[in-house]
């Protein structure tokens, strides 16, 4: 038999055994069968207060249109930043002063293992 591009055999999500490509079972789902569900994004969510408006929203573009100019009173356009703490008071970074004293400890240890220190 001729194979043409690719891998001959393939595992079986039915069976768990390894089956020809072109002579499958026709009881078992084909491999590119067995993980074809769709990935769904829905509008739905728990009661969510805008602080735009103060109301209770349970969509979420519903919500989202408050935080435009021509969904509010003030006509501002606003940023959904969540309740991320590093977003919403951010910290510069400060590097770490080096501790010299066990800086130098770990140089002597390693000068002793090697024998070349007293």
């Amino acid at each position: 038999m001729k194979v043409t591009g690719g891998l001959r055999f393939k595992f079986c999500p039915d069976c768990g055994e390894m089956h020809d490509v072109h002579d499958w079972p026709g009881n078992h789902r084909r491999p590119f069968e067995a993980l074809s569900a769709p990935s769904v994004m829905t509008d739905e969510m728990a009661p969510t207060q805008s602080m735009v408006d103060g109301q209770y929203y349970t969509s979420k573009r519903k919500i989202r249109d408050t935080y435009l100019p021509s969904g509010n009173k003030e006509g501002k356009r606003y940023a959904e930043v969540g309740n991320d703490s590093s977003v919403l008071d951010p910290k510069p970074f400060k590097k770490p002063k080096p501790d010299r004293q066990a800086i130098k400890a770990a140089v002597g240890k390693a000068f002793s293992r090697a024998g070349l220190g007293a």
